[in-house]
């Protein structure tokens, strides 16, 4: 009977450990820092963070999302827990835009394609993101508006243990499903709207 009872304690005693360490591990990451285009969730006791959102700088270069550092934290992650374990999944920031349906776009309206490229290095070990490709809706200062098609393409370093890419698709080692949020059923834009 004592032995059951044991049991019963330390079974009690590791699920509270693993609790625990659960919720400490999303304070790890408490502080917020932008650098660049990077906006990331920093833990800098342990010298890493998981990237918030990239903002898209306008340029053809920026159509590469390769994270790096931030406030000399390695980003190890495209979006995570932050605080007290509060979901902060990874986007995309366009400026003055926001997303929308494709039936929100007058017919006829030129719709800019956008191709971004994100990289999956070796150093990164875990992605939960939103859904990233769409169409977005852009009001600049000047007035002008665009409309905008995105769409993600993927690029796996050969040295990644945490991923694989099968038929275009990321997939995490293990897993059947794809990642969320990186794949879609894509149309041209030139269907998209009647000319």
């Amino acid at each position: 009977m004592k032995t059951a009872e044991h049991k019963r304690i330390i079974i009690i005693l590791l699920a509270a450990a693993l609790t625990l360490c659960a919720c400490t591990s999303s304070l790890d990451f408490s502080e917020s820092a932008t650098e660049g285009a990077w906006t990331a969730a920093l833990y800098p006791e342990g010298m890493i963070a998981f990237a918030k959102y990239y903002e898209w700088d306008g340029t053809d270069e920026g159509l590469r999302m390769e994270p790096g550092s931030v406030n000399g934290c390695m980003i190890t992650k495209y979006g995570g827990f932050f605080g007290r374990g509060l979901p902060e999944p990874f986007y995309l920031r366009i400026p003055n835009a926001y997303s929308i349906d494709e039936s929100e776009i007058p017919e006829g309206t030129e719709v800019e394609e956008l191709e971004f490229t994100m990289v999956v290095s070796n150093a990164i070990t875990d992605i939960f993101s939103n859904d990233l490709p769409g169409y977005f809706y852009a009001k600049y200062d000047s007035g002008e508006e665009k409309y905008y098609f995105v769409s993600i393409n993927v690029e796996l370093a050969p040295d990644n243990s945490n991923f694989r890419m099968e038929n275009g698709k990321l997939y995490a080692k293990g897993e059947d499903t794809p990642v969320a949020g990186l794949y879609y059923e894509p149309k041209p834009v030139s269907e998209n709207k009647a000319e």
